[in-house]
């Protein structure tokens, strides 16, 4: 329980920088992913790693990042709300 906070800021920091959005169509880098979003390329890349840990994007053996299943629900066009509710959780 103590992690949950953490996971929440994760989510909801992805959501806002549409992450899941942009590794919708391909897997992306970090480097791809910070240079697209605007942000510390390092910062992200843990952010990622976690997310990856969490199941919602899977991190291949060239260190890009793609979506699973689960992390589909937090695409802007799902038709389940889960991103707009990550972001008011935050």
């Amino acid at each position: 329980m103590a992690e949950l906070p953490v996971v929440f800021t994760v989510v909801a920091t992805l959501v806002r920088l549409r992450v899941f959005d942009r590794v919708e169509a391909r897997p992306l880098s970090s480097d791809e992913l910070a240079a697209a979003t605007g942000t510390d390329r390092d910062a992200l890349h843990r952010f990622l790693r976690t997310a990856a840990d969490l199941g919602l994007l899977k991190r291949d053996r060239n260190d890009k990042f793609s979506l699973r299943p689960v992390g589909r629900q937090f695409l802007q066009s799902s038709p389940n709300p889960v991103a707009a509710w990550a972001e008011v959780l935050d």
